[in-house]
């Protein structure tokens, strides 16, 4: 391992380097710090990971088994003191959830999809309190809402529903409940 990584990286010293499996993984690590670029002030910390993994697939009526390797770069202004190389790695794969899972959430049942005002300014505010309000009901639903209520608003979708024809019993407008969503 180590003539393989003096013959490709010249820097070999100046970095945390590891070989590891995670979750079925080999997973090779360089993790270095003390990058600097003209636009951002403070260093830069640099991981690059390859990673080599089986996956199967369907070929011709057949599951066969190929090897598959992918290589991720993340940069961060975050120390190697305050985050381990191994929690780095996990975040930077996490962005995915960000992007796959609350993206196509907001959109679908958010309404994030629909541009209300076409000023740039209100657009900006519109997902900022978006993302706010979310943010908000995903921290009550996961770590307020009891486990007896929680047995009958089974999801974040359900709670936003129940939250949303309280506002019409409030302000007397008589907002009709999404099927499948009875209240309590």
């Amino acid at each position: 391992m180590i003539g393989r990584l003096c013959d490709n990286y010249t820097r070999f010293f100046d970095v945390i380097v590891a070989d590891a499996h995670i979750d079925g993984k080999e997973i090779q690590v360089w993790d270095a710090d003390g990058f600097r670029t003209d636009t951002i002030d403070v260093p830069l910390r640099v991981l690059h990971t390859v990673e080599t993994y089986d996956e199967q697939v369907e070929e011709d009526g057949r599951t066969i088994t190929r090897k598959v390797t992918k290589s991720w770069w993340w940069a961060t202004t975050i120390s190697s003191e305050r985050l381990t190389t191994k929690h780095l790695w996990k975040l930077g794969h996490a962005r995915w959830q960000v992007e796959n899972n609350i993206f196509n959430t907001l959109s679908r049942h958010w309404s994030l999809n629909h541009c209300y005002k076409h000023d740039p300014v209100a657009m900006v505010n519109f997902i900022l309190m978006l993302f706010i309000a979310f943010t908000l009901a995903q921290c009550f639903y996961k770590r307020n809402l009891k486990p007896k209520l929680r047995e009958i608003i089974n999801s974040l979708i359900a709670l936003s529903n129940q939250l949303y024809a309280g506002l019409g019993a409030e302000f007397g407008k008589g907002i009709t409940m999404h099927p499948g969503t009875d209240p309590p």
